[in-house]
């Protein structure tokens, strides 16, 4: 047997070669459901209750395919062979199912959007402000608006009287390629819009100076307004006196517009 034959076999026994060296597979099915109840065990005993939330989501993962949460079954009326299909957990969260809905979404979303050039903008938050995030999930939102108050502060720069409204498409993601909690708004922008005037403009052009600094003053005034705690201004004196450009903003132009670029912000 050659090598290909060999790793061909390895990939159907799960199994695989990793640096010369042969090891054996696993899913993220397996991982949870071999680990999940020591997990819960440890986070009991440091004092972590997991949230009610992902305890669902967790189990629905190690259920997905399991017959004995119900199965389709089909029957060839030719040749009488029966086929068991398992019943999926439809979870976002699952690695088999969750993709199946980012691709489905990403081709509904990339359907509805206009034919025109278009910006993924990335608005992020420093470390500092994370934790409120985390304490009180329902502050998530407010980085949806203030995104949006963003952009459509800057696009009506142009021009105030024409009260522009630009088409955009916001996706939150609460973590980052470490994986550590870092909440933070993925956006796709038309580089066009209509105003009052209804004639479409161009905004080719994006200041990132100025989304920077508008970002930043969004979403520390909004947090502001939502969080009593009075220690909180001096949070927000020292994120000025120390983010003097404003909060990272990255705005790229999108090369070759696919369904693909809705999917990554949406993943």
């Amino acid at each position: 047997m050659n090598m290909m034959a060999l790793y061909r076999a390895m990939q159907r026994k799960k199994y695989q070669v990793v640096n010369n060296k042969i090891v054996e597979k696993f899913t993220i099915k397996e991982i949870f459901a071999d680990n999940w109840d020591d997990f819960l065990a440890e986070m009991a005993i440091q004092g972590k209750p997991v949230r009610e939330v992902i305890r669902k989501e967790v189990e629905k993962i190690i259920g997905c395919q399991d017959p004995a949460k119900g199965f389709a079954l089909y029957v060839c009326t030719k040749c009488e062979k029966i086929l068991h299909v398992p019943f999926t957990c439809k979870s976002r969260f699952c690695n088999c199912c969750g993709a199946k809905y980012s691709k489905d979404r990403a081709l509904a979303m990339s359907a509805k959007l206009l034919d025109c050039g278009h910006r993924h903008v990335v608005f992020t938050i420093p470390e500092e402000l994370r934790k409120y995030f985390a304490y009180d999930r329902n502050l998530l939102n407010l980085l949806f608006q203030a995104a949006a108050n963003t952009v459509t502060f800057c696009f009506n720069r142009r021009n105030k009287s024409e009260n522009y409204v630009p088409g955009m498409i916001c996706v939150l993601h609460t973590f980052g390629r470490d994986l550590k909690w870092n909440p933070h708004i993925h956006m796709i922008v038309c580089e066009e819009a209509i105003g009052n005037s209804n004639i479409w403009r161009r905004f080719d052009h994006f200041n990132y100076e100025g989304l920077r600094r508008s970002w930043q003053f969004s979403i520390l005034k909004l947090l502001s307004e939502h969080i009593k705690d009075p220690s909180f201004k001096t949070v927000v004196d020292s994120l000025y006196a120390r983010y003097k450009q404003g909060f990272y903003v990255n705005s790229p132009p999108v090369k070759n517009f696919s369904a693909g670029v809705v999917n990554y912000t949406d993943c």
